[in-house]
């Protein structure tokens, strides 16, 4: 069963397959790295052999080490399935004057997100770091607050450590939380949601990676969640549930007068400015892998440009 978890998905193989191919029983999925060499590689595979780091989320704090892999699997997977068909149904069917997306679906797509973006290493490493930081904050505030400890107890201070394992287990269990995961979904939630489909997606297709949601700030700069903040009414996200379909979210404050009216409505888009932003953006905040749908990845292994495009 401890092999069977080793694998673990840093994306969902359920939101991968949805910009892969079909083969016999298998899922293959254009994929893009850069090798320590500084080299473009690019090759199929199949979407349960990208995108994943081993053993990433074991701890040793629960009897069962597999434990957060467990509770992803248990919490979010399934709403990369047949949830997200759904919704995915409903856009692709929809026409574009009318709010496609209720209340609920914006829950959903909102929890799908924020799961999404807090599981990856650029943010869990981070707060891993921060969480030393603070340790060792602490033990120098331990030893000013009592400056006449006996030596052997400031030793017993300064030998204090948290190693990594425990850290991460910390802070995976404080991002969480109930309480402030759903602070975090219901942030995202209240945000005005644009879906953007993308009528030349054959030529030009929404890329994604395994950093898929994509933070800007208001002038188009691609940024850490943690150097933006999500209340920061100056974010933007984007996040591509497919090749032909990009959600938007925006804050009430700033962008009310300008797209309020689009609020859970499908925009067709077929300017290759904004898809281009929007792939570059995500291409130069991979952590390893960008995936590439077809046609368009065997356009690129056959000499096209994708930084050009």
């Amino acid at each position: 069963m401890a092999q069977q978890y080793k694998k673990q998905h840093i994306v969902p193989q359920s939101y991968l397959k949805r910009f892969a191919i079909k083969r016999k029983n298998r899922y293959q999925i254009g994929t893009r790295v850069i090798d320590k060499q500084g080299h473009v590689k690019l090759f199929r595979s199949s979407v349960s052999d990208v995108g994943y780091i081993n053993n990433y989320y074991d701890t040793p704090c629960h009897e069962d080490n597999k434990y957060w892999e467990h509770y992803f699997e248990k919490n979010f997977e399934y709403l990369f399935g047949d949830v997200l068909d759904k919704i995915i149904a409903k856009i692709t069917l929809s026409a574009t004057d009318v709010c496609i997306l209720s209340q609920d679906d914006k829950a959903v797509l909102a929890k799908m997100i924020m799961s999404q973006t807090v599981r990856v290493p650029s943010f869990l490493d981070e707060q891993i770091e921060k969480a030393n930081k603070i340790v060792e904050d602490t033990k120098i505030e331990i030893l000013e607050v009592y400056p006449n400890l006996e030596i052997e107890k400031q030793e017993l201070v300064k030998s204090m450590i948290l190693d990594s394992e425990t850290r991460k287990d910390l802070v995976l269990d404080v991002t969480f939380n109930e309480e402030r995961f759903e602070k975090f979904c219901n942030i995202l939630e209240q945000k005005i949601c644009i879906v953007y489909f993308n009528s030349i997606s054959k030529d030009m297709p929404y890329l994604t990676c395994d950093n898929p949601v994509l933070y800007l700030d208001i002038k188009g700069n691609s940024k850490r969640l943690t150097q933006l903040g999500l209340q920061n009414n100056k974010t933007v996200i984007f996040y591509p549930l497919s090749p032909s379909i990009l959600l938007g979210f925006y804050s009430h404050e700033i962008w009310f007068d300008y797209l309020s009216e689009f609020d859970g409505k499908v925009v067709a888009v077929n300017d290759m400015r904004f898809i281009g932003k929007v792939n570059y953006e995500l291409m130069m905040q991979s952590f390893v892998h960008v995936f590439i749908p077809e046609p368009f990845f065997s356009f690129v292994l056959g000499g096209g440009n994708i930084e050009n495009k």
